[in-house]
């Protein structure tokens, strides 16, 4: 005589307890990533802005500062007049529209008579950059 055991068709309470610890567990596992793909996002705008400040560097690099005001400077580059505007929290160069530098609170250029300066304020913080 065989013994055959029957097991009906539902969930028992220790499946539905092991799912649940199965879930409780994969959760924190799950958000791991999105926390680290937030932080990425702030040092890669961080990034974004020491390469537009080394672009900017290398733009007003051999040029003829015409003018410096508050928050404009013009200069000429390869016989061309350009000016750099700072502009609805942004900074960019015209003629056309390069963007250098975006959601920055405040900004603005100075001339000591040695050098030409930009001052500006982002996150929070103040940077001076001298060119």
């Amino acid at each position: 005589m065989s013994i055959s055991h029957k097991r009906g068709r539902g969930f028992i309470l220790k499946d539905y307890l092991l799912g649940l610890l199965i879930v409780v567990i994969m959760i924190p596992l799950l958000n791991a990533p999105y926390r680290l793909i937030d932080s990425l996002k702030f040092n890669d705008d961080l990034l974004l802005d020491i390469i537009s400040i080394e672009k900017l560097k290398r733009e007003l690099l051999m040029t003829e500062i015409i003018e410096v005001k508050k928050e404009v400077l013009d200069y000429l580059k390869e016989g061309e007049e350009r000016k750099l505007i700072f502009n609805d929290h942004r900074l960019y160069l015209s003629p056309g529209y390069q963007l250098f530098l975006k959601d920055v609170d405040d900004l603005s250029f100075s001339y000591d008579g040695k050098g030409v300066y930009m001052t500006y304020l982002k996150d929070g913080k103040y940077e001076k950059i001298a060119f």
